[in-house]
């Protein structure tokens, strides 16, 4: 559909499921800097603050370190916090508040990142249908086809917005 409207683009989709924040700067980041992007997009750390041993400063650490080198390499970032999955109800009550500690941690880091390095940030944790367990696949744990929808619609309004005020300057 975009290269209706653009049809010149050229796409990377580095996305791999199950990588911790650290194993995401390892593995993709030297290989989105070679390809020069205009814009990237990073949604990273959810897998790190599913565990107990989650350290919010090793993985603002290492988002800085995926973040940064994008930035100063010309790209534009755009940064998606994850979906309050425990507002849903599917989290078991004996993990819900622990849980639900680290993914705020998680979702106020990637806040902090974005700021620090001029990132666009999708807003998710907050959003009114992370509470809908209707959006979540049979895993109870990542989104299905209506959530990425979701999560996607927002992006769109996010980079809609930062195209407006681009236009405007």
């Amino acid at each position: 559909p975009l290269r209706a409207v653009a049809p010149g683009l050229t796409a990377m989709n580095l996305g791999v499921r199950d990588l911790l924040a650290a194993e995401v700067r390892e593995r993709q980041l030297e290989a989105a800097l070679a390809f020069r992007p205009d814009l990237s997009i990073v949604a990273a750390g959810g897998n790190d603050a599913l565990r107990r041993s989650f350290v919010p400063e090793q993985v603002a650490g290492e988002l800085d370190g995926i973040v940064g080198p994008l930035r100063q390499a010309g790209s534009d970032v755009l940064m998606i916090e994850l979906m309050d999955i425990v507002s849903s109800g599917l989290v078991p009550a004996e993990y819900a508040g622990p849980l639900d500690e680290r993914m705020r941690a998680l979702a106020d880091i990637t806040r902090a990142v974005a700021g620090r390095h001029g990132a666009m940030l999708v807003e998710m944790r907050g959003h009114p249908a992370s509470a809908d367990p209707d959006v979540y696949s049979s895993d109870r744990l990542h989104l299905n086809a209506r959530g990425h929808a979701i999560v996607a619609a927002e992006a769109v309004r996010v980079l809609s917005s930062a195209l407006e005020i681009r236009a405007a300057s």
